[in-house]
Formats: structure tokens, C-alpha cells, sequence
């Protein structure tokens, strides 16, 4: 929380800083502390609906050797954190590892083939003068980013066949699913 407050515009006054700071003590629960604090609901189970599509099995990937301690490391994080569990099924998605701006790798599933069989279930979005309309009166206004991958849904058990991973002879299905993941047409964050 201290880095976030040092973060505040230099404009706001001390019993704003003040009030900040409430705020943030207040709700302290609802911000991520590390890379796998991810924040999980049991209001709703996350399910992949490919109607009667058989399933996509896709053939294991060869990873560059140098890679390979990469992938294990952070599987083995992901299980001990609870939100990839040993799997088998039908259904298997490779993973793929993304550099990111740091240097440092991030754990991919290549859900592509899945993705182009899955239902699509689209809503309007509202328009975003309806939305800022809605904030008439408001005072504060906030720029933190939300973060798609701190909200966790229980998968369903039929979907968590679906979402099968196979870093390599191993096999890992998700127990969780992080809001906005399915979207990603390139690959999804595990």
C-alpha cells in the first residue's frame, strides 16, 4: 500500500492523501500483493460451451532446452499456488512462453483452436457517455488498472477438460479461470 501511496498526485492536499490512504487500508483485501494472489469467486463456475464439436487434441510442442526450466518452474508455482491441477482428457492446448518487456517469461496456453469452437456468448457493450453520465457528482476518480488475471472463476468441471495443458510429456488442467482469458486470440495467460 505505501508504494501506491507514494504514487498520488502531488496536487492532492494531506486530508486528501489522508483520505487515500483510509480508502486503500479499508479495501487492502481487494488488491493483489504478488504474481499468484489472484483474488477467486464461488459465485459463478467459468464454462466453455463448443456445443457438439469433438475435441481438439493438438500434438505436443518441442521447447528450446534453454525454455524448459522456465516452463517447469512456473508449473510447478502454478500447482503449488492451487490453480493448475494434473489432467487428462481429450482436450490438450500446448504451452507457450512470451517474453515480456523485462526480459522475463510469461506461461502461455495456445487456446487458438479451442477459441475458434467455442460459442460465442457476445453482449452489447454500453455507450461510454452512459457511463461517464453515471459518474455526475463523483469527485474522485481512480486510474488503477484492473487486472484480468487477479479474478479468478472456479471452472466448471467439464470445461476444466477443455482447458488441458500439456507443457511437455505432463498433462495440467486449470482450476481456475482469470476473467478475459478466453478472449485472447494469440494465447491465454494460465
Amino acid at each position: 500500500m505505501d508504494s501506491l501511496l507514494q504514487q498520488l498526485p502531488d496536487s492532492l492536499d494531506a486530508e486528501q492523501r489522508q483520505q487515500v490512504g483510509q480508502l486503500l487500508q479499508n479495501y487492502q483485501d481487494i488488491f493483489s500483493t504478488g504474481t499468484y494472489d489472484m483474488g477467486r469467486t464461488n459465485l459463478v463456475e467459468h464454462d466453455i460451451n463448443t456445443g457438439n464439436h469433438p475435441p481438439i487434441r493438438q500434438g505436443l510442442w518441442r521447447h528450446p532446452i534453454a525454455h524448459l526450466n522456465v516452463i517447469d518452474e512456473q508449473v510447478r508455482e502454478l500447482v503449488r499456488n492451487d490453480l493448475i491441477e494434473p489432467a487428462a482428457g481429450p482436450w490438450t492446448a500446448n504451452v507457450v512462453l512470451v517474453r515480456k518487456k523485462d526480459g522475463t517469461y510469461r506461461l502461455c496456453v495456445d487456446y487458438r483452436a479451442l477459441n475458434a469452437v467455442t460459442y460465442q456468448d457476445t453482449y452489447p457493450l454500453p455507450h461510454i457517455d452512459t457511463c461517464l453520465g453515471s459518474m455526475d457528482g463523483a469527485t474522485w476518480f481512480s486510474t488503477l488498472t484492473y487486472d484480468p488475471g487477479t479474478t479468478t472463476f472456479r471452472s466448471a468441471t467439464e470445461t476444466r477438460t477443455r482447458q488441458r495443458s500439456s507443457p511437455e510429456e505432463d498433462a495440467f488442467g486449470t482450476r481456475s479461470y482469470r476473467s478475459g482469458s478466453q478472449q485472447r486470440q494469440a494465447s491465454s495467460s494460465v
